[in-house]
């Protein structure tokens, strides 16, 4: 249970942004909801504390105005702050939560549920977490489960307007993970006349969904592709996997793509002469999948797509490791997995 909550300043108490006035005076904005809610926070019995790198007049009157327990400013080292900070409380890292608002309040190598080689049994995960209403996303209609799927969707959304895939197109999506599967039946219901999905061996139940949501055949990476042509490929997979696949495309065609490789995988090489002479395309696709959460959600709940489907596995918060290994090693049946705090 959480018992101490610590506060970054600038871009938390206050907006992140920055007023200047004509004598070139900083001055920064404060939402007294904010300000409420921490003497309420106060006043539930939490207990309060602000660790920040600034050292201003503005940290200043935050320190005098609100019902700190512990105030820290002009702190560099903040990770180091707050973990001695919990062992002087006589608490554990479990009960306390960090409110911070940039890059510099991240710590990659600090205590997390998969870093068990530094710290031991890890730090888990929270059972809340503060949003802001603007980016909270109603899903009346769908399970909770359905609206995990809501975000990947939006992924394959974007791949597919890419596309620009037309009535009677023929499409090739290759890599049928979530996003794949979403992005093929979004063709489907883009008037595609014919779908081939491309999987991996070992994922039956992949394959099963991708029939389900309108795959008129299913094959498998490293089978023989060269007889199939279409006039869209989508590809969910890494980059080096497409000059394999140009010579799939009909004259004029589109081949658009979500992912990012690694290292030496983010080079391709092609033949810009073949692409050339056949007028092919290439489209990235670089998601801003919120774009498209109202899109995806009218659609789900029309019944248009079934996106529990895509909801294979469970990771219950009190049993994640167990859950999730679970899930890793269940390959035949793997797609999405949805974390619960109590199932």
């Amino acid at each position: 249970m959480i018992e101490l909550v610590i506060f970054d300043i600038d871009g938390v108490l206050t907006d992140g942004s920055i007023l200047v006035n004509s004598q070139g005076q900083e001055q920064k904005r404060v939402n007294i909801k904010d300000i409420d809610a921490i003497f309420e926070l106060k006043r539930r019995g939490y207990l309060l504390a602000a660790v920040t790198g600034e050292k201003t007049e503005i940290v200043e009157y935050f320190h005098r105005r609100l019902p700190w327990d512990r105030f820290y400013s002009g702190c560099k080292q903040k990770l180091e702050t707050i973990q001695k900070l919990v062992t002087d409380l006589g608490l554990t890292m479990e009960q306390a939560a960090y409110i911070g608002d940039g890059k510099y309040d991240l710590d990659n190598n600090g205590r997390h549920f998969f870093n068990t080689q530094q710290y031991g049994n890890g730090m888990g995960f929270a059972e809340y977490l503060i949003a802001a209403d603007e980016v909270c996303v109603p899903y009346e209609g769908l399970s909770l489960a359905a609206a995990a799927m809501i975000e990947p969707m939006g992924v394959g959304f974007d791949l597919v307007k890419v596309s620009d895939i037309g009535l009677g197109d023929s499409v090739m999506v290759v890599g049928i993970g979530t996003i794949g599967l979403c992005a093929l039946r979004l063709a489907r219901l883009r008037g595609a006349s014919r779908i081939i999905a491309v999987s991996t061996p070992g994922r039956d139940r992949r394959d099963s969904v991708a029939k389900a949501y309108g795959a008129d055949e299913v094959v498998c990476w490293g089978e023989d592709l060269s007889g199939f042509r279409v006039d869209r490929i989508l590809c969910t997979t890494p980059p080096y996997v497409m000059p394999e696949l140009m010579k799939n495309l009909n004259i004029g065609g589109i081949m658009s793509y979500i992912g990012e490789g690694d290292r030496e995988e983010r080079f391709v090489t092609f033949d810009m002469n073949y692409w050339h002479g056949r007028k092919l395309q290439l489209r990235a696709s670089y998601a801003a999948p919120a774009l498209y959460f109202p899109a995806c959600i009218r659609l789900a709940r029309s019944g248009r797509i079934d996106l529990d489907l895509l909801h294979t596995h469970n990771l219950r918060l009190e049993h994640f490791k167990e859950d999730f290994d679970f899930y890793m090693q269940d390959r035949e049946n793997a797609i999405k997995a949805v974390m619960f705090t109590e199932r």
